[in-house]
C-alpha cells in the first residue's frame, strides 16, 4: 500500500499545473490537486480505505453518489466532476486524465466509515 500511495503522489506532484494568466482553470486545478494529497495522506490512516482504493485501482470499484461519505468529501469530488478535462489532442493529456482518474479514485475510497474525518482532517492542514 505504501508503494502504490507513493506512485499517487508522484503522479499528482508531475502534473503541470500552467501559469494563470494563461489558463482559466489554474486555481481549481490546484485545489484538486491539493485534495488529491489530502485524500491519500488520509487513506493512509484508514485501513478500510485502504481496501477500497486498491478496489478501485483493479478496476473493481464502483463510483459513489455524489453525497457519499460526508460533506467534506462531497465538495471535493464536486470541485473534481466540474474541472473541465481536455479533449482530444493536449500537451499534456496523458499527465492529466491518469492523475484526475487518481483523485476520483482515492476520493471514492474515502467513502469508508471513518474516511470523511480523516480527510477533513488532513484538509484543515
Amino acid at each position: 500500500m505504501d508503494e502504490l500511495l507513493a506512485e499517487l503522489r508522484r503522479l499528482a506532484e508531475r502534473l503541470p499545473l500552467p501559469h494563470p494568466y494563461w489558463h482559466p482553470y489554474t486555481d481549481e486545478m490546484h485545489v484538486v490537486v491539493r485534495d488529491l494529497f489530502a485524500a491519500l495522506d488520509a487513506i493512509a490512516l484508514v485501513p478500510p480505505a485502504q481496501v477500497e482504493l486498491l478496489r478501485h485501482v483493479e478496476g473493481q470499484g464502483e463510483l459513489p453518489p455524489p453525497d457519499a461519505g460526508g460533506p467534506a468529501l462531497a465538495a471535493a469530488r464536486g470541485r473534481l466532476r466540474d474541472l473541465p478535462v481536455p479533449q482530444g489532442e493536449h500537451p499534456y493529456l496523458a499527465e492529466i486524465v491518469p492523475t484526475l482518474e487518481a483523485a476520483a479514485a482515492a476520493l471514492a475510497a474515502l467513502t469508508v466509515p471513518g474516511g470523511e474525518q480523516a480527510f477533513a482532517g488532513r484538509l484543515d492542514r
